[in-house]
């Protein structure tokens, strides 16, 4: 227990492991600014994650530090092109990007799946019983909705990071710089 931080482990379902955390809106602001910025560094490499969701990323303390990392690589790609064919669809339902259903991914493909978890994070848990990409997008976007009634400029990010037209949606470095503004303008 760090000040104003609680992480309380839940009881055990008949699924998995449950967990309720009470976070503030300070720390929710450095993780999901560190998120971001390790999708930029992943894009910098020309790596694309293809499979990011809650579950794939861990708050590590490395060298003293707390950082984020994402994990998980199984699906992930090497490609400097700007959309690449794959065999099969990649990623968790809720999460993948509507691209990815029609075999296509691209950089803003994981700008998505970040944006879904983003969501996902601020919310706490917004899945319910989606079991496709309709239903899934349409718990999506009542998370979304909860954000935008009380942060709208941060919702409004938010929502262009989750258009159904990647090329709509921002890069993750223009993301970055979009979230960024909107904590200032929303005073979070």
């Amino acid at each position: 227990n760090e000040k104003n931080e609680k992480f309380v482990t839940f009881y055990p379902d008949e699924h998995n492991q449950r967990f309720i955390y009470i976070m503030n809106n300070s720390l929710k602001k450095t993780v999901t600014i560190m998120l971001i910025e390790a999708l930029v560094e992943l894009h910098l490499q020309n790596i694309i994650h293809a499979d990011i969701k809650s579950a794939n990323i861990i708050y590590s303390l490395t060298n003293g530090k707390k950082i984020i990392k994402l994990v998980d690589f199984g699906a992930s790609y090497f490609s400097s092109k700007e959309t690449i064919d794959i065999d099969c669809r990649s990623g968790t339902v809720g999460y993948t990007a509507p691209e990815q259903y029609r075999n296509k991914l691209n950089k803003k493909s994981d700008v998505y799946s970040l944006t879904v978890t983003i969501i996902e994070f601020w919310n706490g848990e917004i899945w319910g019983d989606g079991k496709n990409y309709e239903d899934c997008r349409n718990e999506l976007q009542r998370g979304l909705r909860v954000i935008q009634n009380i942060y709208p400029n941060f919702g409004n990010v938010l929502s262009s990071g989750i258009d159904e037209s990647s090329l709509k949606r921002p890069s993750a470095l223009k993301l970055l710089h979009n979230v960024k503004n909107a904590f200032k303008h929303d005073h979070i």
